[in-house]
């Protein structure tokens, strides 16, 4: 049986409740993996999103996206969160409230000055 990769870019609460059951059901999901590159809650001006949240509606609106992909994931699955690093540090408990269980914190340190776009350092952590 060959592997089937689905990339998908929309609207993650309404996309998230179109998926099939996941692992609340006897109707087993085959997700395993997800990359969750949320809006940053910078201010940055998007056709249709909301990028501009108080820090309780952003926290909840990680949450809530954090959840329904739990709902949706295989067992043994894994959710790749894509953020800057201390808001990254302050939404973990709110990703594991949604039964995440963090095993390791990759923080990739990219300058964003357009002199030093090529400097990058990683650092791996394990939580």
């Amino acid at each position: 049986m060959g592997r089937r990769f689905v990339f998908s870019i929309k609207d993650s609460l309404t996309a998230l409740d179109k998926l099939p059951a996941g692992r609340m059901s006897p109707d087993r999901s085959h997700i395993q993996t997800w990359i969750f590159d949320p809006p940053y809650n910078v201010g940055f001006k998007y056709d249709n999103v909301d990028d501009n949240m108080t820090e309780e509606d952003y926290s909840r609106f990680i949450q809530d996206n954090a959840e329904r992909m739990y709902e949706k994931t295989a067992d043994g699955g894994s959710m790749f969160l894509i953020h800057y690093t201390l808001p990254a540090a302050r939404l973990i408990p709110f990703i594991e409230k949604a039964g995440w269980i963090t095993h390791q914190w990759i923080t990739w340190f990219i300058h964003t000055t357009w002199e030093c776009r090529t400097s990058v350092s990683l650092k791996v952590q394990g939580l």
